[in-house]
């Protein structure tokens, strides 16, 4: 038997195999699944042109769920210094809304988090008595007039 057909059959059973998906379109959102986080990654811009890149997950393992915002400030616009626009309150939260094996339901995490600086996040951790099947995440970022909220399915 020859081998190129083999390596060649091998190539495509793993490239078709992989278990993971990304949807990106023009500055939307980009949410990847993975065996065990579901994330999201978008770009938020105020008025004055600064930009901030806003992230996070929910997942699960065993039978602690968790979940995560952050942010990280990408772009100072005009008008306003670096300094200041570090110094801006940055409102984070996620929550996950979780279901478990025997048909229980949960949440972890919350929001109206306050935190400063270039980067930051918030992120909450609970373990259960029961496996996580599932968590619908909710992810929000407030900043200087500008506000994102989102969602991340883990299952």
């Amino acid at each position: 038997m020859k081998k190129t057909p083999l390596i060649f059959m091998l190539s495509l059973l793993l490239v078709v195999s992989v278990n993971s998906y990304v949807y990106a379109a023009d500055s939307r959102d980009v949410t990847e699944k993975s065996y065990d986080l579901q994330t999201f990654s978008v770009t938020v811009k105020d008025a004055d042109g600064n930009k901030f890149k806003v992230s996070g997950f929910s997942g699960a393992s065993g039978k602690t769920a968790s979940v995560m915002t952050e942010y990280d400030v990408t772009y100072i616009g005009d008008g306003y210094s670096a300094a200041t626009v570090y110094g801006w309150s940055k409102i984070l939260g996620a929550k996950g809304y979780v279901s478990m094996s025997g048909g229980a339901t949960n949440t972890v995490g919350s929001f109206g988090h306050s935190r400063t600086g270039k980067t930051n996040s918030y992120s909450a951790s609970k373990t259960f008595l029961y496996n996580v099947t599932s968590i619908l995440g909710t992810h929000k970022f407030y900043c200087h007039g500008k506000s994102y909220s989102g969602s991340t399915n883990w299952y």
